[in-house]
């Protein structure tokens, strides 16, 4: 069973690597809204009572059903690589 868990917002980096299987580190905020295990979950409980960040690997089910991330990483940062390309391509 997953529970809902609200994390900080990640990287466009940070969503690939989790996505990809690797690890990242996570901490509780109004970023993005993710599914954890129920051992992930008191984990993560247990880090945000105390302040902290934990880090997290994601299954291969989890994975799949969090897809919708891509795309949805730091905006800011990635119009400013957009604009820099469209500058850099236009002179």
């Amino acid at each position: 069973m997953y529970h809902k868990a609200s994390i900080a917002p990640l990287s466009s980096t940070q969503i690939s690597k989790i996505l990809n299987g690797h690890s990242v580190r996570i901490s509780a905020g109004n970023g993005h809204d993710i599914e954890l295990s129920k051992e992930q979950f008191k984990k993560f409980i247990k880090a945000h009572k105390n302040g902290k960040g934990m880090t997290l690997t994601m299954d291969s089910y989890q994975m799949q059903n969090h897809q919708y991330l891509r795309g949805s990483g730091n905006v800011k940062k990635t119009a400013k690589g957009n604009a820099k390309r469209l500058i850099t391509s236009a002179t």
